[in-house]
């Protein structure tokens, strides 16, 4: 509603400096300085009634602690992340602990049936795999 009101005093004031300055009245130039002289202490007044320093600051203020919760999420996921890894690198481990044990004992299976002759071959293929 102030702002409403505030825009029809200036269409009001513009419409009587032309209606002034079309007739002869006064001419724009001091009609320009009286308005500034006007308009710098009205302003300043207006600027020390209003609050709007302090609405910016708390607007500033609900942005940072917006940031904030942002940054801790964020800061959340990230360990969650690294954790997660963490637990993956040590899968890794184990499987390759794992991996290299099947290989010591292929390794072993090998040589014992490396040094089996034929007959013992097919004696372990028939305990093995059958007839």
């Amino acid at each position: 509603m102030k702002k409403w009101l505030i825009g029809i005093a200036i269409v009001a004031a513009i419409i009587v400096i032309i209606y002034l300055d079309q007739s002869g009245v006064i001419k724009w130039q001091p009609l320009s300085m009286i308005v500034a002289a006007i308009a710098g202490p009205f302003k300043l007044l207006l600027g020390m009634t209003s609050n709007t320093e302090k609405k910016i600051h708390e607007k500033h203020d609900a942005i940072r602690q917006k940031e904030a919760g942002y940054q801790s999420q964020l800061e959340g996921r990230i360990q969650d992340t690294q954790t997660r890894v963490e637990i993956f690198k040590q899968q890794i481990q184990t499987i390759d602990q794992e991996l290299e044990l099947l290989k010591k004992k292929r390794a072993k299976v090998d040589d014992i049936v490396d040094k089996m002759n034929i007959e013992e071959r097919r004696e372990a293929g028939r305990r093995y795999f059958g007839s």
